[in-house]
């Protein structure tokens, strides 16, 4: 009976279990599903999504159940608010309030509001409002929930979303206590979520245990923020953690907040010695200039690691500024207070799908290319600390730029003693420097007859080096293959410049059918001397002139290819002020392997010895080429004193004051002498007085006062090298010098105390080569404040790596005050002047001014449009707001910036545009910044352009060359004197390198048209000079971008423009000065002075050197602004080096320490006169050739672009000397030295040049011609027509476009740690399966007997059945 029913039995057990799948959904879905949702930053979306996959691990009926959406900076424009409006429970981060405001402005809803209405709102975080506004809006603090997410971590999360669910109605999650995060601690990845580890020996029980230690291996550490980890975000840590695993180091990962802090509590042993060897940072974004006592103590280098922010690797490598506005100031200046080293990108933001949530999101992702060069860095100054100091293998790299053999030298610093005291030092320290003798001048004989740059237009010098012996050769091939390792955009494009390695004619050598790159160098030891090699660009003359930009030449590649892969350098020291290998083409900060200055520096460690005082490019060094900087002194400052010639005219004007009251008559005849000798002299010319009219009493007054100001002026002595200390008197005067100034207008002034300076000069020398030392010994060299001692006291004690200022303070207050009042005093003298004020004002801005002045002129830019900088409570730059026409008096004056330091200041750079873009708007009649835009964007619609375009261009006011180029050639060009007979081609080239725009949405973008315009209009250009150092004869900087711009606009307008110099070297004296006093008053108290001289007298070759420059940049003066340089400067330059009128034994000194700087002068001289820039008198012209041809055939050929560069010269000496009965003889020996040196005869050369000239001229003055006549259309129809209607006012932002956009202005954030900062993600994009998935997972909403009920109907129909079977059978 049993057996017949048990049929029976198996059916309902199936029928039972069918019911109980069926109903299972139903149970589930009879609860309707949880919307859980996340207001928060980017950061935490890591940790969130893997919390969310151990949920559904251990609770996997919940899947489908919780839906998750996150509310982030990448997922803005992703979520749907109708979605997270009705998320069950919002866990909201109140630090992101802006976050909300902005999400409740663009959705116009109230997102708080909404959810409160059914749901619940958990506060976490710390918001700037506090906690009783949120929860006066029903938002719920909760303890536990507030503990999870502030200590975080894996567990955190995880517990922190089951809290959130339970609120939501989910049971059954249990809520562990939250556990406690680590502010400090070590970290390893462990192939889950990691571990961490709040003491060392846990760490170090724990790596040995897994084989994370070995012995023997260099040590590095890592070191990151907290959050890093606890917010899961830790696919770059452990990038990098493997890296250096895979490079056979051990890895010490460590935590904290500040970074300083957590290397003090983590990085030293019990005996208070670094447990690493070297560092990869990236916790140093939030610190200050105290950070860097700290790290000293630890002494271990620490590369800074960037991981950018809301931007991918694809983007970043498009971009040609690298870095954003935020992460200049963020990832690099900040950074740097604390003296990291070596900035590199080694992150990105990237998008993500993922497949549990359907959500994208924004993960921190390693640039893996970038890691390893990063790990590859470090563990390069590792192998400095653990290698034996006579192992190793030191190249110093000195400057030979333009070549020429008596060219080498830095600014401000004798090369060949410092050599000599580095090769000293390193002696002492057990370097291998061979047994030469290690002085000074053998050294420089050593350097200057083996190791120098040779030009291409002289093979006969390159075989003459090479026959002395010491210079290296690569061939062809396997530079080929160094080549070919390059990345392929970097190989191709040095391949596009500069043809087959095999055709090249540059420091090549060909021998036996091969071709080498030499590479000059003289070996001490261990330790290699060579140049730099030349940048090249005055190679080949189309390039100069045409030539956007450039890629280093072959034998420049090879030479630094050799360095690591021939030579096998263990690191490299560039000596002085500055080099070019920094300035080579590529992103503006933030560099790629892509990049020339990263590629060719690769993973060498980089010393490199700057000048104090030239903060801005120092950090170009310090960015671009990786380099740890070690900062030296200037030289010692002293009076200058008065001439001969001018204490004759200053006892003539006392003769003319004494006789004032008691003997008229007498006294005008005094005046009349003062009047003679000054116009004789060109004081004068000076001061702008008329040389024919009767001057007044106030006229000879203010020679007096010049007089004074003369003899007192504060010059450079001589000059300085490295780790040399002054002689006592020198220390005195320079200590006088900077005590006797007055600060009380500066932005930070401080009292100085004689007896400190001393202290710090003194600390200066020996502390300069104690940092070049701890640098090759893979050790810390501590930060330190740049700047010129006389106006900033604490940049000594020097052999400091420096920092700059915080560009978002700039312009202080205290220089918004100079700049102001200077603008002020500007616009007063044009009225009294001319009648008017200027119609339009041309500023030049150059980084390195920026930083001594703080904003000077930046804030007579604002001024003079009639707008002000608002600053916040901690001193920021936030915004620029308009001065109402009533209050301001006067109209508003247009400006044009050309040359911004918008790589380093472009937060101030978009500053400037924001009030430019407001004034244009304003509707006064006397506005000229509106006239000019109107008029501008009516030529461009004339020219073609569409209106829009029109429009945005014309609205341009800032020009510079594009983002991460550095190739203006005004110098260059002024140097191959040979290659034009018109300016055209130089105000050309200054054009298409300048011309491309920054502001109202452009970034750098090309705009020749609109510059032209812009500057058609100028009437007064403006410089900066806040240094007491530097002049405008001491460097061709200035001459390049004032005088380039003065001959722009003299090439467009027709007229020159006026010159003036907003001069704040002494800061207590603060004036507009004219150009031609700035440069009269340094001409007079330097290099005509018998103080000067003898004080560069003193440093032999590099003085004489430092005498060639100055007579080489008045020509570059001379050939921009030829009204800055008359005649008389000329004859008194010639005078006082030639003839050598003030008996300071000229000639001797030459011949003995540089007799080719004497015949560098002497060649430039009679180019200047050949050019018709100076009208010499017959007498000077023959000597000037007897001593040319005598030093020619007692010395040799001094090859350079003014000799051998310049057969029109050549040809003309031997002419000219023809006529002036120079001996035959002598004329056919030098004419034999000059082609044997250039391997070509003179009329040859002489022609090729000339051919070149007349056709390059001949194309750019159809250039030119062309564009004035596009101007004096303009200006004919802005003459004839009517102003348009008003066009739409633009007062607001600059408007973006699709190509490279500029940096934003960051709006502030809450919390106190992080001022100043919104996280931005810059493209979205949403992936395209991401609406068909949240599509998935939007719940249904059904009754339960809705679902049941076709369950109830399949196990009724099932059961019919089987009864029926029964029925049947029986």
């Amino acid at each position: 009976m049993a057996a017949k029913r048990r049929p029976m039995f198996r059916p309902l057990r199936f029928l039972s279990l069918l019911l109980l799948a069926l109903l299972a959904p139903v149970i589930a879905h009879a609860q309707e599903r949880v919307r859980l949702s996340y207001l928060f930053s980017d950061g935490n979306i890591p940790g969130t999504l893997a919390a969310f996959e151990q949920l559904l691990n251990e609770r996997p009926e919940l899947r489908g159940l919780v839906e998750l959406n996150l509310l982030a900076e990448s997922t803005f424009d992703d979520v749907k608010a109708a979605e997270i409006e009705k998320s069950d429970v919002l866990v909201f981060d109140t630090m992101n309030e802006q976050m909300l405001a902005r999400f409740n402005t663009e959705q116009k809803t109230d997102l708080l509001k909404d959810v409160l209405n059914g749901g619940n709102v958990l506060g976490v975080g710390e918001s700037l409002i506090g906690q009783d506004v949120y929860k006066g809006q029903g938002v719920e603090f909760d303890g536990q929930a507030r503990a999870y997410w502030q200590h975080s971590g894996p567990q955190n999360q995880l517990a922190l979303m089951k809290l959130a669910l339970t609120r939501a109605g989910i049971r059954g999650l249990s809520l562990p206590p939250p556990q406690t995060s680590l502010d400090f601690g070590y970290y390893y990845p462990d192939g889950k979520t990691g571990r961490v580890f709040a003491t060392w020996d846990e760490f170090d029980v724990w790596r040995t245990a897994n084989g994370k230690k070995h012995p023997g291996a260099a040590q590095v550490a890592v070191s990151f923020f907290k959050a890093t980890y606890y917010s899961g975000d830790t696919a770059l840590l452990n990038a990098l953690i493997t890296s250096i695993e895979r490079q056979g180091a051990d890895a010490i990962p460590v935590f904290g907040y500040p970074g300083a802090v957590s290397f003090d509590l983590l990085l030293k042993d019990k005996d208070g010695k670094p447990r690493a060897d070297v560092a990869l940072g990236a916790n140093f974004q939030f610190t200050d200039a105290q950070a860097s006592k700290l790290m000293e103590k630890i002494d271990i280098p620490t590369i800074n690691l960037i991981s950018l922010y809301g931007r991918s690797e694809k983007d970043w490598r498009e971009s040609p500024t690298g870095l954003s506005l935020f992460e200049g100031t963020f990832n690099l200046a900040v950074p740097e207070l604390a003296g990291t080293i070596a900035p590199i990108v080694v992150g990105t933001k990237e998008k993500v799908f993922d497949k549990t949530t359907g959500l994208t999101s924004v993960i921190t992702s390693p640039v893996v290319s970038r890691v390893d060069t990063a790990v590859a860095r470090a563990l390069r100054y590792a192998e400095l600390r653990r290698k034996p100091n006579a192992e190793k293998k030191i190249a110093l790299i000195y400057y030979n730029y333009p070549p020429g053999k008596a060219n080498i030298g830095a600014s401000y610093l004798n090369v060949a003693e410092s050599l000599s005291n580095i090769l000293q030092r390193l002696k002492a320290e057990g370097y291998d420097v061979g047994s030469a003798p290690l002085d000074a001048d053998s050294i420089l004989a050593d350097i200057s007859t083996k190791a120098r740059n040779v030009m291409g237009a002289a093979p006969g010098e390159l075989q003459e080096m090479i026959a002395t012996g010491g210079a290296e050769r690569v061939s062809v091939p396997d530079y080929q293959k160094w080549l070919d390792a390059y990345p392929p955009s970097l190989r191709d494009k040095i391949l596009k410049d500069w043809g087959r390695p095999e055709d090249s004619n540059l420091m090549v050598v060909r021998e036996g059918g091969q071709a080498s790159f030499v590479i000059p160098g003289v070996r001490y030891g261990n330790i290699l001397l060579t140049p730099q090699p030349s940048r090249a660009w005055g190679e080949d003359a189309d390039k100069l002139f045409h030539a956007k930009d450039l890629a280093p030449h072959h034998q420049y590649v090879a030479a630094y290819a050799w360095l690591r892969n021939g030579y096998k350098a263990d690191a490299v020291v560039h000596i002085g002020t500055h080099g070019t290998l920094e300035w080579l083409d590529g992103k503006d900060a933030g560099l790629s392997e892509e990049d020339a200055p990263d590629a060719l520096i690769a993973d060498l460690p980089d010393a490199y010895i700057y000048n104090v005082d030239v903060v801005g490019e120092g950090l170009v060094a310090r960015r671009r080429g990786m380099a740890t900087l070690i900062d030296h002194m200037v030289p010692p400052f002293k009076e200058s004193g008065l001439t001969e010639d001018l204490a004759r005219l200053s006892e003539s004007m006392n003769n003319h004051s004494q006789n004032e009251t008691k003997n008229p008559e007498l006294a005008a005849a005094f005046g009349k002498e003062v009047r003679d000798q000054s116009v004789t002299l060109g004081i004068a010319k000076d001061l702008g007085l008329a040389p024919d009219a009767e001057w007044s009493d106030e006229d000879l007054h203010r020679i007096e006062n010049y007089l004074i100001d003369l003899k007192a002026q504060t010059i450079p002595y001589g000059l300085h090298a490295f780790g040399r200390t002054p002689e006592p008197d020198a220390v005195d005067s320079t200590v006088k010098a900077i005590v006797a100034v007055d600060r009380s207008a500066l932005p930070d002034a401080r009292n100085v105390m004689a007896s400190d300076m001393e202290q710090r000069i003194l600390a200066s020398g020996e502390r300069e080569l104690d940092s070049l030392v701890k640098v090759l010994g893979g050790r810390f060299v501590p930060a330190g404040m740049g700047g010129e001692p006389i106006r900033n006291p604490d940049a000594y004690a020097t052999g400091a790596n420096f920092y700059g200022i915080d560009p978002d303070k700039v312009p202080k207050p205290a220089a918004w005050d100079m700049g102001a009042k200077l603008a002020e005093q500007m616009l007063q003298d044009a009225l009294k002047k001319n009648g008017k004020y200027p119609e339009k004002v041309s500023f030049v801005i150059w980084g390195d001014e920026t930083m001594r002045h703080e904003g000077v002129m930046e804030s007579q830019i604002f001024y003079l449009l009639g707008t002000k900088p608002v600053w916040n409570e901690r001193g920021k730059v936030v915004d620029v707001e308009v001065i109402p026409r009533a209050q301001l008096g006067r109209p508003r004056v247009d400006i044009v910036i050309a040359s911004a330091a918008e790589g380093m200041f472009n937060n101030v750079t978009v500053l400037m545009d924001k009030a430019v873009q407001r004034v244009k708007g304003i509707d006064e009649a006397d506005n000229l910044v509106r006239k000019h835009y109107l008029a501008t964007k009516r030529a461009l619609i004339a020219k073609g352009y569409k209106e829009d375009d029109a429009d945005r261009m014309a609205g341009v006011r800032i020009f510079d060359e594009p983002p991460g180029s550095f190739n203006l050639n005004t110098s260059g060009i002024a140097a191959a004197s040979g290659t034009w007979d018109s300016e055209a081609g130089m105000a050309n080239e200054y054009i298409r390198k300048m011309g491309h725009g920054y502001g109202n949405g452009f970034w750098g973008e090309s705009m020749e048209d609109a510059f032209r315009l812009s500057l058609s209009d100028v009437d007064t250009v403006v410089h900066s000079s806040s240094t007491t150092l530097y002049g405008a004869l001491d460097n061709d900087d200035m001459f390049m971008y004032m005088g380039g711009l003065a001959t722009a606009i003299r090439s467009i307008s027709g007229n020159d423009p006026e010159t003036l110099i907003t001069n704040t070297r002494d800061p207590g004296k603060p004036e507009m000065t004219s150009v031609d006093k700035f440069i009269g008053q340094e001409f007079r108290t330097r290099y005509v002075n018998p103080t000067w001289i003898r004080g560069m007298q003193k440093e032999g070759y590099a003085g004489a050197g430092a005498m060639r420059e100055f007579v080489e940049y008045m020509w570059g003066w001379d050939a921009t602004v030829d009204s800055a340089i008359d005649d008389a400067m000329w004859q008194q330059t010639f005078e006082t080096y030639v003839e050598d009128k003030q008996n300071l034994g000229m000639k001797q000194f030459f011949e003995e320490k540089s007799p080719f700087a004497f015949q560098d002068i002497t060649a430039r001289m009679i180019e200047t006169i050949r050019k018709d820039h100076w009208n010499a008198d017959q007498a000077t012209r023959t000597r000037l050739l007897e001593e040319y041809i005598n030093s020619i055939n007692e010395h040799g050929v001094s090859c350079t672009e003014v000799s051998c560069g310049n057969g029109r010269l050549l040809e003309y000496v031997m002419n000219e000397a023809a006529k002036a009965n120079i001996p035959a003889p002598a004329l056919a020996n030098a004419r034999a030295a000059l082609e044997q040196a250039m391997g070509k005869s003179i009329e040859t050369a002489a022609d090729e040049l000339r051919a070149f000239a007349q056709r390059n001229d001949a194309r750019e003055e159809a250039t030119q011609a062309a564009s004035r006549a596009d101007v004096a259309a303009a200006r004919a129809a802005n003459t004839e027509t009517p102003q348009p209607q008003q066009p739409s006012q633009q007062t607001s932002e600059p408007q973006q476009v699709p190509a490279e956009k500029p940096p934003e202005p960051v709006a502030e954030a809450a919390p106190e740690q992080f001022e100043g900062m919104v996280m931005t993600e810059e493209t979205r994009t949403t992936p395209p399966k991401l609406e068909q998935a949240s599509a998935t997972l939007k719940p249904v909403q059904l009754s339960g007997w809705e679902l049941a009920w076709p369950a109830i109907a399949a196990i009724a129909l099932i059961l019919g059945w089987r009864w029926r079977d029964v029925v049947r059978r029986a």
